[in-house]
């Protein structure tokens, strides 16, 4: 487990997605960078002026 102990952490930090991909799905797949990938509301890129503006009352509770 990790220093939070959060077994769900520590199990994410053992999955090896690169080498998966390669090994067993011969490099088919792209890893997600978005929780709404392929769809308007994905990440894209740094955050502009007004979704800063959004985030700043947040600052300290978000990574």
């Amino acid at each position: 487990m990790t220093s939070s102990g959060s077994p769900a952490e520590a199990l994410s930090l053992t999955f090896d997605f690169p080498w998966l991909n390669v090994s067993l799905f011969r490099d088919g797949y792209r890893r997600a960078r978005s929780y709404f990938q392929n769809s308007e509301m994905a990440a894209d890129g740094l955050p502009g002026e007004a979704e800063l503006a959004l985030l700043e009352p947040h600052r300290d509770s978000l990574p």
